[in-house]
């Protein structure tokens, strides 16, 4: 699915990269690099040797996935559309540059929650808020809280219904 996440801002420098799977070299990341600022028409889905890259404008901001060939491309770009408006609602702010720059280790926690090996999971702010903690604010979870959050992660149910006892 999603091989590599990453950044790049207006001049197609990357100021993050995030790398789920293996398989996507520097120098792919490079000719990508080369083909944004060559300046050439800026389509949304760029193949460019063995590699796929989808490329998301937000703001100021380009966001871009290297995926499969065979990826369901309206997923990479529904995943990176949520990940721009993740980004806004968890910090409450606007994305710009100097945020990203300034809380990489959050955005990598974020990341990391949010996708699983390529694959998107969790996308929730509320979710996402009690699992990753900004500046070392951490708060004690409460049981109950333990429990929702697996739920909310893992979208478990319980088929059991609660008090059930069964005699000897």
């Amino acid at each position: 699915m999603i091989n590599t996440v990453l950044v790049l801002n207006q001049r197609g420098d990357p100021i993050f990269i995030r790398a789920f799977r293996e398989g996507v070299s520097n120098t792919a990341a490079d000719a990508y690099r080369t083909h944004y600022k060559s300046g050439k028409t800026h389509v949304p889905v760029v193949r460019l040797g063995k590699q796929v890259f989808c490329h998301k404008k937000v703001k100021a901001l380009s966001l871009v996935a290297t995926v499969d060939p065979a990826a369901n491309v309206m997923l990479v770009f529904t995943f990176l559309q949520t990940i721009a408006d993740t980004l806004e609602a968890f910090f409450e702010t606007e994305l710009t540059e100097a945020l990203i720059e300034g809380n990489v280790v959050v955005i990598q926690e974020l990341l990391d929650e949010m996708c699983d090996h390529g694959y998107p999971q969790t996308t929730d702010v509320a979710t996402l808020r009690m699992f990753v903690h900004v500046k070392g604010q951490r708060r004690a979870i409460k049981k109950e809280d333990q429990k929702s959050i697996s739920i909310q992660a893992t979208g478990a149910v319980s088929h059991r219904a609660q008090g059930i006892r069964y005699a000897r």
